[in-house]
């Protein structure tokens, strides 16, 4: 950890954390690129901030170019990211379905495969990538720009080497070594809740996927526009009681909400 960074680095950091678009993040990461003190010590964080505005540099000219990536389906997209004969294709085939080719040959997937997570009915993207190798980060722009845009990387095999491959992005990660528990663990990682939304008057239907913390309102948002816009009051089913309640209460993984409105 670098300890003679200015203050003014650590609020160009927050605006990073904060920026939405690719050009605000870039404009950030340059700020904090400008703040940093050139010595020894700042190399390694100098070539990370460099490498993610490289990154997002290459999204951006894909983009112009029309160049069609993958889809974002589902509620988030997991990776797997890991070096040969981890059990890549073996925990894609046996999550999502898939019949991807499974060998002790390395090197097997030489582009990456798609498929979708059946949660509890929440569908969750799920994408095996090829195999690690050395300057994998360097090569392979359009790996890396995937990695870039999930909201979790699963690591199989080689913890240590797969970590240096993606030293400079930033994206939240799990060490996969048991597959037993493999979509529990994922789904837990992510950060969601399942919260069943009740018409009046009818069963709950399907779960949806909120982020923890999410009120009342963020579900109404979710479901559809008039719920918020024209809220009266949510009855609450939540361990066996129910209640009402308002647009700024939180809820809990289980619980089922029914929108009264006028």
């Amino acid at each position: 950890m670098v300890t003679n960074l200015p203050g003014e680095y650590f609020s160009a950091e927050e605006e990073y954390h904060k920026a939405k678009s690719p050009e605000e993040k870039i404009r950030a990461l340059k700020k904090m690129l400008s703040l940093i003190p050139k010595h020894k010590g700042t190399e390694k964080l100098v070539a990370q901030i460099r490498r993610k505005i490289s990154l997002l540099k290459e999204e951006g000219k894909r983009k112009k170019r029309g160049r069609k990536g993958i889809k974002k389906e589902g509620e988030a997209r997991v990776v797997l990211f890991g070096t040969p004969n981890s059990g890549k294709s073996f925990l894609l085939n046996s999550l999502t379905g898939k019949n991807v080719p499974s060998t002790p040959k390395p090197f097997e997937t030489q582009k990456p495969e798609v498929g979708m997570i059946d949660y509890e009915g929440i569908k969750i993207q799920l994408i095996e990538l090829p195999s690690v190798f050395p300057g994998y980060g360097r090569k392979r722009g359009k790996e890396m720009s995937i990695l870039y845009s999930s909201d979790l990387v699963v690591i199989l095999g080689d913890e240590e080497f797969c970590l240096k491959e993606m030293e400079g992005l930033d994206r939240p990660f799990i060490v996969l070594r048991d597959f037993s528990k493999a979509k529990e663990r994922i789904w837990k990682a992510l950060g969601f809740v399942k919260v069943y939304p009740k018409p009046i008057g009818k069963k709950p239907e399907k779960a949806m996927a909120l982020r923890k913390g999410a009120t009342v309102k963020e579900a109404g948002e979710k479901i559809h526009k008039d719920f918020v816009e024209n809220f009266r009051f949510a009855k609450l089913w939540r361990k066996g009681k129910v209640k009402k309640v308002g647009l700024n209460y939180v809820l809990e993984d289980g619980d089922v909400i029914e929108f009264h409105t006028s």
